[in-house]
This record gives C-alpha cells, structure tokens and sequence, in this order.
C-alpha cells in the first residue's frame, strides 16, 4: 500500500498493528508511525504497546511508548500498559494503578480492575487483593462476574481463608465458604463451583449445601426465564448414606 503511493492514517495503522506477529515488522511499523507524527496518537500509541508486549518485546520499552502521550493518555491506555506489566512485573503493575488513579481523569473501568487483579495474583499477598477489591467495590463492580472470579482466585493464590470459597474450601471449611457463596450472590464459573463442592466434601454440610444447590438452581431458571412456581428443581435429600 505505501510502496504504491496510497497514504495512511491513523485507523490504517492501528489495524495492522493488531495484525503482526513478528517483532521486526513491529519495529519497522514503529518507525513509521513516528516518521508520520503519529506516535503521540493515543490509539496507535496503546495499539503499538499491545502488540509489542504480546509478541514478547521488553514491558519497560512499552512503558517508554505509552509514555510518548504524556499528558492525554485514557483508562484504555493505561490498561494497555498495567496489562503488560501484569503478566511479567506484578508489582510494577499494581504501582502503574496507584499512578493512574493520581493521573487520570476516567473512572477504572472493569478491564483495568481485571489485569490489576491478575497482578495480585501474581504477587500472592492479601494486603494487595483487599486493596484492590475495595477499589472495585468503591466503583460498583462487586456483583461483576469476572472480577468477582478473579478476586476468588487472587484471594486463593495468596491463601487467604477469609475472603476466598478455594480457601475455604482447601483449609477444611466448608460452611464458611457455603455462607459466602450466598452473601456474595455471584453467578459462580467452573472454578468456583468446584470450590463449592471442595466445601461440601471437606466439611460436609449436607444441610447448607443443599440450600446452595436451591439458590443457584433458581438462578439457573432466572436465566432461562423460567418460572420457579412451575418448574422442580431437584434438590439432594439430607438423609443420603454418608
């Protein structure tokens, strides 16, 4: 396309970029990008971080990327780069937060919360995951399937038994993480309804378990739109042989 003489823009550039999978032909898209003054653009800016990163380029060189738009940077910017650190430089990533909570005008979106989360797990510390989990109950996000899962997981990751159902689960506590599964009132994924069955099988909780398996169960024809008052939901019997 340049070679014939057709001019780029932005947008040209940006969907490329997405489109690379060796870091020389990022290296000359670079160059481009800051021959035709397009490296302060935001968009291509954290299009040119994202790929650098996921082909496995140096986190502080997209560091030094992002910080070419300096000054107008966006939530998705500095997801782009808390992203890259997170899978590499955990506790760089969770100081990138604290940077963009000081810095940036945007509210933390769910997409942020989620690679900080990551970053927490990485790290394994409870002061970390609590940290963050206020910050996400702080915004609204505590119902968020997603982050809701990945705190569990952090929270597992670090071996905290108070605010994770794997804990719970793992250190023998299973009515515990039975009673948090409700208060929490998430839709569990594969992961958490594992650990709601580690629970049952540690400690047992015939009882409680069985109002669990009628919580979610009703969730479940909610989600079909069915109506409870017509549809059975099989629930175990309490006097199963044990």
């Amino acid at each position: 396309m340049w070679s014939l003489g057709i001019g780029f823009d932005r947008s040209t550039l940006v969907s490329v970029a997405n489109c690379l999978c060796l870091l020389e032909h990022f290296y000359l898209l670079h160059c481009l990008a800051i021959k035709f003054g397009l490296i302060i653009d935001v968009e291509v800016v954290t299009a040119l971080v994202k790929v650098y990163s996921d082909l496995g380029g140096d986190v502080h060189e997209c560091y030094k990327l992002f910080l070419e738009t300096s000054g107008s940077q966006d939530v998705v910017s500095w997801t782009g780069i808390i992203m890259s650190f997170a899978e590499r430089e955990s506790e760089e990533a969770l100081l990138l937060f604290s940077k963009f909570s000081w810095e940036c005008l945007d509210d933390p979106d769910r997409y942020i919360f989620s690679s900080v989360i990551k970053a927490c797990a990485g790290l394994a510390t409870e002061r970390h995951c609590s940290t963050v989990h206020a910050q996400v109950m702080k915004y609204g996000f505590e119902s968020n399937t997603i982050l809701a899962n990945a705190l569990i997981h952090a929270y597992s990751r670090c071996g905290s038994v108070e605010l994770s159902m794997q804990a719970y689960a793992v250190h023998g506590r299973g009515r515990e993480a039975l009673h948090l599964s409700i208060e929490m009132d998430i839709q569990p994924d594969a992961a958490t309804f594992v650990a709601l069955l580690l629970a049952c099988s540690h400690a047992r909780p015939v009882e409680e378990g069985t109002k669990v398996v009628h919580h979610y169960s009703l969730c479940l024809l909610q989600l079909f739109d069915l109506p409870s008052s017509t549809q059975k939901v099989y629930i175990p019997s309490a006097d199963i042989p044990t």
